[in-house]
């Protein structure tokens, strides 16, 4: 009888080490979450909650690739134009991350859908670029732009700085300015915000005040040239 050989205990114990030593693969996909509670909705510096003047619950979710693919989904309680049409807000978005030498760049696309008021579903493209806390990004409407007539096309450019203290205690200060160039009935003006965030207990707390120079235009029941102060608890995780 042909006698079969088995390892030695020696080769046995030293690939058990390897084993055990051997890195783990790194995982190529990774999940955060957000939610947070806000006492205004405010969008491209327009309030959402309208007269209702009532507290904005959000939270999404953000899955990205090491390639630099994301996708993600957020959503909101929210007023449409203030004539019954209570909604969600539930955003559906996807962009592409690179470099393009020290500068952060980013290609995407984001749709707005209104469950209770569809005929405010809008659907946009954007690009952005980013470097030292300074950030600039323009998207480009490819439907109706939030329902009003022959908007497709209009285009919203957002030029925004942020910079935390890390001596004290990881405070930041955003600023944004925002210009909204509309087509068809859609009008042209120029939003702005200023806003501090300083971690809190496990939380992000923000306050920020934004205001439109849109003088005496009423959006839907909105008047936009009045300026809105609006704090906000935000759980990342």
């Amino acid at each position: 009888m042909k006698h079969l050989t088995t390892p030695s205990l020696s080769i046995l114990i030293a690939a058990s080490a390897f084993a055990q030593s051997a890195p783990a693969a790194a995982t190529a996909w990774s999940q955060t979450h957000n939610v947070a509670l806000s006492t205004d909705y405010v969008f491209r510096g327009i309030s959402q909650n309208g007269s209702s003047n009532g507290l904005s619950i959000s939270g999404g979710t953000d899955i990205a690739h090491t390639s630099g693919f994301s996708v993600g989904f957020w959503a909101s309680n929210q007023n449409v134009n203030e004539v019954g049409n209570e909604s969600i807000e539930a955003d559906v978005y996807a962009a592409f991350a690179f470099k393009l030498g020290a500068v952060d760049m980013s290609l995407g696309g984001i749709s707005y859908f209104y469950p209770g008021a569809s005929d405010f579903n809008t659907s946009e493209v954007n690009l952005g670029a980013a470097y030292a806390g300074l950030s600039l990004k323009a998207s480009y409407a490819l439907t109706k732009y939030f329902n009003f007539n022959d908007s497709e096309g209009t285009t919203y450019v957002d030029l925004s700085y942020s910079y935390t203290f890390s001596s004290l205690k990881d405070l930041a200060v955003g600023l944004h300015y925002g210009w909204t160039l509309g087509e068809g009935t859609q009008f042209d003006y120029e939003d702005y915000k200023v806003g501090l965030s300083y971690p809190l207990l496990g939380y992000t707390a923000s306050l920020a005040y934004t205001d439109a120079n849109a003088l005496g235009i009423n959006y839907t029941g909105k008047v936009l040239d009045k300026g809105i102060v609006v704090f906000s608890m935000t759980k990342s995780f």
